[in-house]
């Protein structure tokens, strides 16, 4: 079960973070307008808000197992769709494919983990999330690599690429159909929304989830930007400290688990917000210097996201689809 968890969380973080070099590349390729790429790049908040509202209905109607081999071959389809596709219009419903695949991932592997990790959560939460990050340090690397690699008489490109990339989406099937999973409490009772949305301590956990991954998307998305106009850094410079941001954040989320067991997930997470609120602030404020606070920042914002999420599996275990399906929803139109 571990096996199938933790190589899904890897080939979600791949296929999550390859874009990044392809896209201007498909501009080029596609001649798009700005608003075009914004508009290809959309595609991925709507198909997780899609996969969202119906992933876990089909979780407990096949089952979780079966749910995860869906995702992925969902994904793989989706690679080879975008290697063939001929226009734009095609292009764009392959990412929708894509996303969609990313978002049923998402789900199911929440699911999994929370049926899974009933002991010692926090720190397997962080880990299998930890999986996650390494895929994401590495994803932007591998995919110059293969676009630039050499095949016959020219390059593979970004289509290639991607077929490549998610063709490996396959991987997590075998131990999948393998696994057994734990029983999952009290999930045979019908999954009642109403009632975790009634849940004052629901929307707590939401406002905190929320926040939480506006730091890492903010970090993720405007580090670069920042350290370059604010600061006056080179853009290598720039692209170094992002990489020491993503270093930080997957660090943590591989050590810090076993602190979170140890200290409660409430606690752990005012340590953790709270260093990354003063680093971020001290980071702002001190000027050049202060880079390095930044990137020191993913200390404390990478184990929010799986520490939440091993807290929402504790406290709501009794209702837990219902509770992972409408934080995962809710969370997603926030941070957009």
């Amino acid at each position: 079960m571990s096996l199938a968890i933790f190589s899904g969380y890897l080939i979600f973080g791949f296929s999550e973070n390859i874009k990044g070099p392809a896209v201007p590349r498909i501009q080029a390729d596609f001649s798009l307008s700005a608003f075009q790429v914004g508009l290809l790049l959309a595609t991925n908040s709507l198909a997780y808000l899609t996969a969202c509202g119906y992933t876990a209905a089909l979780s407990r109607k096949i089952g979780s197992r079966m749910s995860l081999t869906v995702a992925l071959t969902v994904m793989a389809a989706a690679g080879a769709c975008i290697c063939f596709a001929p226009a734009f219009p095609v292009l764009a419903l392959s990412y929708f494919l894509m996303y969609l695949g990313n978002g049923m991932l998402e789900i199911v592997l929440g699911l999994m983990a929370a049926a899974a990790f009933t002991k010692n959560t926090g720190a397997k939460m962080n880990l299998a999330h930890g999986f996650y990050g390494l895929s994401s340090c590495v994803s932007p690397m591998l995919s110059a690599g293969l676009m630039g690699a050499r095949f016959g008489t020219g390059e593979l490109g970004w289509r290639y690429m991607y077929l490549i990339v998610l063709s490996s989406a396959f991987l997590p099937v075998i131990p999948a159909l393998l696994c057994r999973l734990p029983g999952q409490g009290g999930t045979k009772n019908a999954v009642d929304y109403r009632k975790h949305l009634k849940d004052p301590s629901a929307w707590l956990v939401i406002a905190l989830l929320s926040l939480g991954v506006t730091c890492e998307m903010g970090a993720g998305g405007w580090l670069v930007n920042f350290a370059e106009k604010a600061r006056g850094f080179s853009e290598n410079e720039a692209a170094l400290a992002l990489t020491a941001f993503f270093v930080c954040f997957t660090l943590a989320r591989l050590a810090l688990g076993p602190l979170a067991d140890k200290l409660g997930f409430e606690r752990a997470l005012m340590l953790f917000t709270g260093f990354a609120a003063a680093a971020t602030v001290a980071g702002v404020l001190s000027g050049r210097f202060g880079i390095g606070l930044l990137a020191a920042a993913g200390f404390g914002i990478g184990p929010v996201y799986p520490t939440v999420m091993a807290l929402t599996a504790r406290m709501f275990r009794r209702n837990l689809e219902a509770a992972i399906t409408v934080t995962l929803i809710v969370v997603g139109g926030g941070i957009v």
